[in-house]
């Protein structure tokens, strides 16, 4: 089974304990941890640090199979539209990246005025309502396993957070999680997230 969560708020997101423990994270590596931008005047050395610390973080799952350098930079110029600096933030310890993350502008809340993009004048609406979208979509919370437990995920969500609260997004989709992943589950629902959605996966053996 898995779960879809988003933070009520994110006024609430911001005020939680979230960038309580970040301010702690940053006290305690002692100015060796940073939280930088993502690069697009860079986005092909980008995407190789990302899907390194993508599939080395997945990597513990047992079905979990590593994404292969083509299908990664497909699905990221897919993307490229909506990508944001300030919304695909790396978390640096000593200057290297160790963890990241990927929200995008919920270009759903737009589409859905939109009729399918039949015909010419919806690509305006499209423009029109993609001016003020109400939400962000998180896409992507990635660790190396040797810095979890560390608070340092909690960098990431707080950055995240502050970007979205000081543009005047409302609220922030949390995307799928699954039951099988307590933690994330847990410091979704420490940030005021709620359940929107429960999916479950059945499996039919055929003889």
């Amino acid at each position: 089974m898995e779960m879809k969560l988003f933070p009520v708020s994110l006024e609430l997101w911001v005020i939680t304990s979230i960038e309580r423990i970040a301010e702690y994270v940053q006290r305690r590596y002692n100015g060796r941890c940073r939280i930088r931008l993502g690069r697009l005047d860079d986005l092909e050395g980008e995407l190789e640090v990302a899907r390194d610390i993508y599939n080395r973080s997945l990597a513990t799952l047992p079905i979990f199979t590593p994404e292969r350098k083509e299908e990664w930079r497909r699905m990221a110029l897919t993307i490229r539209p909506l990508l944001d600096p300030e919304l695909a933030p790396f978390v640096e310890i000593d200057g290297v990246a160790v963890g990241f993350g990927l929200a995008l502008p919920d270009i759903n809340q737009a589409l859905w005025h939109c009729n399918g993009l039949r015909a010419p004048w919806e690509y305006l609406k499209l423009w029109w309502y993609s001016r003020h979208l109400p939400g962000v979509s998180f896409k992507i919370m990635a660790l190396l396993p040797e810095y979890r437990e560390q608070g340092l995920d909690a960098l990431i969500y707080n950055h995240i957070a502050q970007v979205c609260f000081r543009r005047g997004y409302r609220w922030v989709d949390m995307s799928l999680t699954g039951d099988d992943n307590p933690m994330t589950n847990k410091l979704a629902q420490r940030s005021g997230a709620v359940v929107d959605k429960r999916y479950r996966l059945y499996e039919l053996v055929l003889e």
